[in-house]
Parts: structure tokens; C-alpha cells; sequence
């Protein structure tokens, strides 16, 4: 039997929220957990390419957190294009904020065609490995067999590229530049610059080299950033400067190591320095050292959570999320939405700017992965953006001039508002209470004191300070009330009366505030005007429609100007707002929420539909949903998405125009891109189906399908409260519960098996232990930091032999079972 990972000896939460504490890095084995996953089970959703890639964008996505970028193969070897994630541009033309750039790109060429299936290629076998967080190609042909192996130290911003070749195989270079383009930014609406002097992006690169090392330095248009890359540990090996964009580095042969660092002014005020410095003691620890550490690294951040659901192409996707968010979600910044690390075209980018609603999708869910350390990009930066004067201004601006604040749904990093008055976004007063409760969110997991006290709570209570001042007292209807708009209203049409977005934020964030007032043990005026305005918000509107057959819906506004299904709307009080749940799924508001799944046809890419049904306990609608939002946007055969429903599913029509918005038409090639929404929504509604702790307790498989009733399944994720959570579903039921209590306290459960008794054991002795009822169906229990508990119904005895979970590489490109998608790439030959 390998080595087995589960739920493990969990110590005390640090003083960072989410960073890992050394017994939760030792994993010790508990008692309690009712299955075992052996460490090689990600391994059974490396994906795998039997062809060459066609075009760049069915490249493969590698990062260690801050650096990262899209791998893929062309005739003569393979190309990647290099991001870093605070590498950002001033404006350029058509668009007011910071653009995201990319640092460079590398073209490894063995010289003849040994990736071209044209040209004699005789086998071919490429693979990206979540496991280890590493891409491999290989190929055998008439000019030699080639092997590429490549990857990112994960303690170190050096990017690691490994090649092997037969004795006849050609000798290795390895080309570095840095062209830039035009953002395009609206490229959509034509929105972008005409005049041939920023297809550089406004770039100024100088590429220079010592014999040894090629380095490449850009400081134009508000960039300062240095990458270098040199032959590591090879004499013979030469490095050239080709003109003041490029540079190449040559071995004398097929078998080599080549390494490339990049290190920005945010690293080092001396950027080359720190370049050189990278690659350095890269050559010092050597290839092999850094293969351990990062290899180590993706073995802790694998055995925190795990899941084994009743559809393994869905899994796939799940465990592809967690990898993306891991390797690219431990920078100073947050992943942007628009592509994340893992742009290909130069510096194409839609969009631009952070579009908040698009950014919170990234975060939503990490923490019940058992993920909340790669928060902290998310949070540092927002708290950072609040001590700047652009949140303070804006608030003002809108009419709260009082220790308030309040986010532009555009943005940049550095705390600019951006087109704030943009008319359709000019009243959209939430996303700072959409921030806000990501705060609340790392605290309830947590329950770290001191981040509460110094970071989430004052920037909670700033934001509810706007609304506290924003909110106006209708004498007639004894109800507050104030006008605002559903997030983006489309047309511009300006301010609506009561629209429910707010009214939903307002109700999570107040709770929120007063829940946090009384753990810090606050007491004031603020808490009570607070209190007074929950009880006093203006209800909900409810409103009939023939696009929702089951029964009336909640509306949007008190103007009817939209729909509920716009940005999911409808569901808004499920989720993201977590003001309902399965509790409430009999009274007005639940039905009504359900019913608006039941009305949605498909899930549209960034509109949560597919989580707020798994919220409400609708499992079958949550996979329809699911299937329907992976069919229409996984085009990608990595498994990466679009992020707009209704782009032409055409990336291999390389003449295929497009004219979004009927004002200019654009080859598509140019401009498709991954998005990281539809993702980070997939995997949020498959662990919503199986864990949920939004009402106060603990539901295990609160949403499981019909589908998947006959099906093994397993998890361990992260419950509130601190509590590590694995359960198994065997023959239609909850088979047992284990639960790793990190810092004690009450755990409130429902009851997974309605109607019996329940038995808890500790883990470490089996001694029984006092079980409560908290209401129907649902119990509770004392528990002590790092304690280990069993739960099963009364008199059913443990497993005497967990069930091992393990697996063994896949072989082949995936297939949907349900749809015309695969992850991976077939024979083409």
C-alpha cells in the first residue's frame, strides 16, 4: 500500500489566515477518516495529448503562484508565453486603466520538425500533470526522438525546461523576446487604437548578453521587469543578443537544461540583479533539488482536500480549478479573471481592467477546499486599495462622505477607480460588500481574531458605513429604501428603485457586521442603527413570468426594467449572498428562489445559477446546469473555458470573422482566450453538492443527484468553524462522517441519517462522546483543538479497512459521457 493522505492531525490556524500549520504539513494519520487517498490519485486526470497541438491556444497551463504562463508545442519544438501577475502597463488608448502584460516569450527549436505529424512523425505522447505540476512532450521521428520536459520551481521564480534527444536528434536553442501588442481592449466594439506605434504595447525592451545569459529588460509604459535565461551548467553552451527585442541561448546538443527567471521592481528595486541572482542559485541547488521541492509542494497542496464524485469528468474539471487557482493565486495580486496567467497572444487581452463581479468568482469557494491560504492575494490587495484615497472618494462621491467606502466594479490594483461613471455601472453600489463578505468568509473558517480585528472588520464596517449613509427612511412605508442598479444594468438606464442586489448585501453584510462586533466584543451605536435597518429593509418583490413556468420569481427592481436571470438575480439571496438555504427552501422567498432553476435553461459563464441550485438542496438541477455550462464553454481542450457565453465555438476556423456588438468585424483567431469564471464556478457548485456550512452546521451531501445516487463517492473539504470534514456515500446513503476539529469548539451537524440516533467516538481512544439535539434532525457536540472525531449512525460498527482510494496515470484523451466535450487530444493521424 503507498503512502496514504487524510484528514491529518490538524494544529492551531496561524496568525495568517489559511497559512498551513506544521501539523497540518505533517499530515499525520487520523482514525477517524472513513476512507484513504493514496497521494498518486490526482494522477488519474493528468491530461493527455496524442497529437501535437494545432494552435497555441490548446496549450497547457504551468505556474508556481506569481509566475506562469500557456505551453505549447510547434514544429520545431515548443513555445510559452511568460506572465507574471504584477506586471501591468499604464493606459493606453480606448481604455483608461493599468493593462496586464506579458513578460516574454520562449521558443525552444531543435531545428527540424519534430513535433509536425506532417513531416515523419512516427509517435507522439504529450501530458500535463496536475500531480506535479509539470508539462511533457515527446515524439519519435525520422529526425530523432526528442523528449521536453518543463516546470516552475514553487520556491523560486525560475521556470525550468528540460530536454532529452537521441544521438541524431538536433542540437537545442532557445529563443527569448518580448514583442508586445495592443491590448484591445473593447476590440469588441472597435474600441481600440489605430495608429501603428503602440503594436508594441508601448514596450521598450533592450536585450543584452554576457556570452552566458541573455537578459531582457522593460521599463517602457510604467513596466519595470527583467527576464533572463541561460543554459544552466554547460560550458559550450552560447548566449547572444539577436536585436533590442530578442535574444537566444544554443546548446551543443539535444540534452540540456535551460532555465528562465523573471523578477519585476515589486521584487528588488535592482530587477537584473535579481535575475541573475535567480538563476544563480537556481544552477546552486541544482535541477534536481528544485524537482524535489516542487514536487513536495504539490504533494502537501494535493493531501489538503480531495474529492471522488459520481462523474470523473466533472472530478477532472474540480481538481483542474484547484490547480489553476494554486498556481496562480500566491502572488501580491489576486488571478485576474480574463485569462489569469495563461494568455497567449502577446499582450490580447478583453477586457483589461479587474471587473470585480468576475474577480470574486476566482475566491468564491476556496476555503471550503480547504484552500483559504491562496485568499490571501484577494484580501491584502483589497484591504491595500481601501487605505487609498480612490474608495474613500468614490463613496463620497455617491453621497457617504463619512468614514465609508465603495468600489468601482472596474478597478486597478494600485486603488484607482476606473471609468467610475461609466453610465451603466455609475449606481452599482455592491461590490464593496461583495468584498466585504470574502473577509467575513476567511474569519468564519478561520476564526483568527486578530485578522478579524485589524483587516476584515473595519473594512466591513467602512462598507456598511456607505450603506448606513445611503439608505433613506420611507416615513409611509416604515422601511428604508434607496435606488441603485443590478451590477452592469446594460443599457444605462440609470438609477431603479429597491433593486434586490442591494438589498441582498445589505441583509449578509449588516449580519455580518453584528456577527463580527459581537466576537471582537463591540459594542455601539453602529451595531444598533445596523439592527434597526435589518428590521426595517424593504422586502423582497416577487414577480410572474412565462420564462418561469413553477411559479413566481423574485424581481430584480421595483420597476421591472430587468431580469431575474441577469447575473443569476434571481438566486441572488441563496448565493452569493448566503441569506437562505435549505432551511428555507418551503417558505416564499426559497420556492421562489427555486424556481427560478427550475426556469434556467442553461448556465450562462459568469452567473452562479449552477450554485445557488446545489445551495438549495437541488442536486439534479445543479448537474443539469453543470453539463449544460461545460458543453457551451469548455472549447478548450486543456480544460480551460471561455468566460462569455456566446462566443462562436470556432478555434479551428482560422478565417472565421466575428462582429460582437455590429460594429467592427475581427478575424476570431486573434482574440479567443480562456476565462477563469466558468471554472471557478464548476468546481464551487460540485463542492456545494457535497459540503455545505452557510446555516450555522455542518450538511454532508446536502445536493446529490439522482444521477449519481448508485455511485461511490467520497470528500474531504473544509467546513466553518475550522473543522475538516470526510465523508464517503456508499448504496444510495451517507456511509460514516470523520471530522478534524482544528480548534475546537461546538460542531453542529445535520443529521445525514434522518430519524436514527447518531454515535460520535473520539478518534484517539473511541471513547463515546455527548451528543445534543439542536432542533430537528440536527445535533451537536463539544470538541478540543486537534481533536478527532467518528460519526456514524448508533450501533453501526467502523470500517475494519477504509476503502484506498489510488490510481495510475491516465492514458487517454477524456471524453464527456453527456456532451461533446474531452479534455485532452486524440490521435490525429
Amino acid at each position: 500500500m503507498g503512502k496514504c493522505w487524510c484528514l491529518g492531525l490538524l494544529g492551531m490556524v496561524s496568525a495568517v489566515p489559511g497559512q498551513a500549520s506544521e501539523n497540518e504539513a505533517k499530515q499525520g494519520v487520523a482514525d477517524v477518516v472513513p476512507f484513504r487517498a493514496d497521494s498518486s490519485y490526482v494522477s488519474r486526470h493528468d491530461i493527455v495529448y496524442q497529437s501535437p497541438m494545432k494552435v497555441p491556444v490548446e496549450g497547457v497551463p504551468l505556474g508556481n503562484g506569481k509566475m506562469g504562463g500557456l505551453v505549447w508545442t510547434q514544429d520545431r519544438g515548443i513555445e510559452f508565453q511568460i506572465h507574471k501577475d504584477d506586471i501591468w502597463s499604464n493606459s493606453e488608448a480606448g481604455h483608461s486603466g493599468r493593462v496586464p502584460r506579458h513578460a516574454a516569450r520562449v521558443r525552444l527549436d531543435f531545428g527540424v520538425p519534430v513535433f509536425s505529424w506532417i513531416h515523419a512523425l512516427n509517435n507522439f505522447q504529450g501530458r500535463l500533470s496536475l500531480e506535479r505540476g509539470e508539462a511533457s512532450f515527446a515524439s519519435q521521428s525520422n529526425f530523432g526522438d526528442v523528449q521536453v520536459r518543463t516546470w516552475l520551481a514553487q520556491d523560486r521564480n525560475v521556470w525550468v525546461i528540460e530536454c532529452e534527444g537521441s544521438e541524431d536528434a538536433a542540437p537545442v536553442t532557445a529563443h527569448l523576446e518580448r514583442i508586445g501588442s495592443r491590448a484591445f481592449a473593447f476590440w469588441y466594439s472597435g474600441g481600440f487604437d489605430r495608429q501603428p506605434g503602440t503594436a508594441l504595447g508601448g514596450s521598450n525592451p533592450q536585450v543584452a548578453s554576457d556570452g552566458r545569459t541573455v537578459l531582457l529588460t522593460e521599463k517602457g509604459s510604467g513596466m519595470d521587469f527583467v527576464v533572463g535565461m541561460r543554459v544552466a551548467g554547460n560550458g559550450k553552451a552560447r548566449a547572444e543578443r539577436l536585436n533590442r527585442f530578442s535574444g537566444e541561448v544554443s546548446a551543443p546538443s539535444a540534452k540540456c537544461r535551460i532555465l528562465v527567471a523573471v523578477a519585476t521592481a515589486e521584487d528588488s528595486p535592482n530587477p537584473a540583479q535579481a535575475v541573475q541572482a535567480l538563476l544563480d542559485g537556481a544552477e546552486k541547488a541544482g535541477v534536481e533539488q528544485m524537482r524535489k521541492t516542487k514536487d513536495e509542494w504539490f504533494k502537501r497542496f494535493w493531501n489538503k482536500s480531495f474529492v471522488h464524485l459520481g462523474d470523473d469528468y466533472l472530478e477532472n474539471l474540480w481538481y483542474l480549478r484547484r490547480y489553476l487557482m494554486g498556481c496562480g493565486s500566491r502572488g501580491k495580486y489576486p488571478v485576474i479573471f480574463n485569462g489569469g496567467l495563461w494568455r497567449w497572444n502577446r499582450d490580447v487581452t478583453n477586457w483589461v481592467s479587474p471587473h470585480h463581479w468576475n474577480m470574486q468568482q476566482q475566491y468564491w469557494g476556496l476555503c471550503a477546499q480547504n484552500d483559504v491560504d491562496l485568499m490571501r492575494p484577494y484580501w491584502e490587495t483589497y484591504n491595500r486599495m481601501a487605505e487609498k484615497p480612490g474608495m474613500k472618494n468614490l463613496a463620497a462621491a455617491r453621497g457617504a462622505k463619512n468614514d465609508a467606502i465603495l468600489l468601482a466594479e472596474m478597478h486597478d490594483f494600485d486603488g484607482t477607480m476606473v471609468d467610475q461613471n461609466r453610465g451603466d455601472m455609475v449606481h452599482a453600489f455592491t461590490q464593496a460588500a461583495q468584498v466585504a463578505s470574502r473577509f467575513w468568509e476567511v474569519y468564519e473558517f478561520t476564526k483568527d481574531k486578530e485578522f478579524l480585528r485589524k483587516t476584515a472588520y473595519p473594512f466591513m464596517q467602512r462598507a456598511a458605513n456607505f450603506y448606513l449613509q445611503k439608505l433613506v427612511w420611507d416615513e409611509g412605508r416604515k422601511v428604508f429604501t434607496m435606488n441603485g442598479s443590478v451590477y452592469e444594468d446594460g443599457n444605462g438606464f440609470g438609477p431603479a428603485k429597491e433593486p434586490e442586489s442591494d438589498r441582498e448585501y445589505i441583509e449578509d453584510l449588516f449580519l455580518s457586521c453584528i456577527a463580527a462586533s459581537k466576537e471582537l466584543g463591540i459594542q455601539g451605536e453602529h451595531v444598533a442603527k445596523m439592527q434597526h435597518v435589518l428590521d426595517h429593509l424593504w422586502p423582497r418583490l416577487y414577480m410572474n413570468s412565462p420564462k418561469y413556468p413553477a411559479g413566481e420569481v423574485i424581481a430584480p427592481t421595483n420597476g421591472g426594467r430587468y431580469e431575474p436571470h441577469g447575473w443569476a438575480i434571481g438566486g441572488l439571496a441563496a448565493f452569493p449572498s448566503g441569506n437562505i438555504g435549505i432551511d428555507q427552501r418551503e417558505t416564499k422567498e426559497g420556492r421562489a428562489v427555486a424556481n427560478f432553476v427550475k426556469g434556467t435553461e442553461s448556465m450562462y459563464s459568469h452567473h452562479p445559477t449552477p450554485v445557488i441550485a446545489a445551495r438549495m438542496g437541488m442536486g439534479d438541477d445543479a448537474l443539469r446546469l453543470l453539463k449544460t455550462g461545460v458543453q457551451t464553454m469548455q472549447y478548450f481542450p486543456s480544460g480551460l473555458m471561455f468566460n462569455c457565453t456566446g462566443y462562436p465555438d470556432k478555434i479551428y476556423q482560422l478565417d472565421h470573422k466575428t462582429n460582437m456588438v455590429g460594429r467592427i468585424n475581427l478575424l476570431w483567431k486573434d482574440f479567443y482566450q480562456c476565462g477563469m469564471e466558468t471554472t471557478s464556478l464548476v468546481s464551487l457548485a460540485l463542492t456545494e453538492m457535497l459540503l455545505q456550512s452557510n446555516e450555522g452546521k455542518i450538511r454532508v451531501f446536502p445536493a446529490v443527484p439522482a444521477e449519481w445516487k448508485d455511485r461511490e463517492m467520497a470528500f474531504k473539504l473544509l467546513a466553518r468553524g475550522g473543522f475538516l470534514v470526510a465523508a464517503d456515500w456508499k448504496k444510495g446513503s451517507v456511509g460514516s462522517i470523520g471530522i478534524a476539529s482544528r480548534l475546537g469548539g461546538e460542531c453542529v451537524l445535520q443529521n445525514p441519517w434522518p430519524g436514527k440516533a447518531v454515535e460520535v467516538r473520539q478518534g484517539a481512544n473511541g471513547a463515546a462522546v455527548a451528543v445534543r439535539e439542536k432542533g430537528a434532525d440536527v445535533i451537536a457536540f463539544d470538541t478540543v483543538a486537534n481533536g478527532q472525531y467518528r460519526i456514524t449512525p448508533a450501533g453501526v460498527p467502523a470500517n475494519a479497512e477504509p476503502v484506498l482510494y489510488r490510481s495510475t496515470p491516465n492514458k487517454a484523451p477524456k471524453k464527456a459521457e453527456w456532451g461533446p466535450r474531452t479534455i485532452g487530444t486524440g490521435q490525429n493521424m
